[in-house]
């Protein structure tokens, strides 16, 4: 289950911006497939303004070609690829309305994971971040931990589902009665 089926499943109308395919669901309001990170970030500026919650699980990259190539590049000896940034999104984002909230993910290979995560739901603007180490993709069950401005409470070995309605959970207490 995505955290997408989750909040359908919950009843809040979702439109899911993807690069993977997302399973038909009839409690999703609107799936938009993006390649690119610039994609990503055109569909979210354009759904953000009607949105009361972002939930941002990755960035599609943070760096791209500075010069994408367009054709086939042939193999002749060595090969530098030149770098540059993409932009961050959610530190970019302006929030439309007061009440509107942003819950964003911290991947982090440092044993100060905790640390990383704080300073960017700070630097981000966050209202929440789950914080996760590399060693967690594909894994049927996470470690991860929820940060909030007041809070930092550890999950161990939680399915997806589980980990689906604790981010529910928390959109809800952020979110206030509606």
């Amino acid at each position: 289950m995505t955290l997408s089926h989750a909040f359908a499943l919950s009843g809040a109308e979702v439109v899911a911006v993807s690069t993977v395919p997302i399973s038909a669901n009839p409690h999703i309001s609107k799936v938009i497939p993006v390649n690119t990170s610039s994609e990503l970030q055109s569909a979210i500026e354009t759904e953000w303004p009607s949105a009361d919650l972002l939930i941002m699980p990755a960035a599609v990259s943070d760096f791209r070609p500075a010069t994408p190539s367009y054709e086939k590049i042939k193999r002749q000896g060595q090969f530098t690829l030149e770098l540059i940034p993409t932009d961050d999104i959610l530190q970019t984002l302006t929030r439309h309305r007061p009440n509107q909230k942003m819950i964003g993910f911290c991947l982090s290979d440092s044993h100060e994971l905790t640390q990383v995560a704080t300073e960017k739901l700070y630097r981000k603007n966050l209202d929440a971040i789950v914080a996760n180490h590399p060693d967690q993709f594909g894994a049927d069950r996470r470690n991860f931990e929820v940060i909030t401005a007041t809070d930092a409470t550890p999950y161990r070995d939680r399915s997806l589902v589980e980990m689906a309605a604790i981010l529910v959970t928390l959109a809800d207490s952020l979110l206030g009665p509606h």
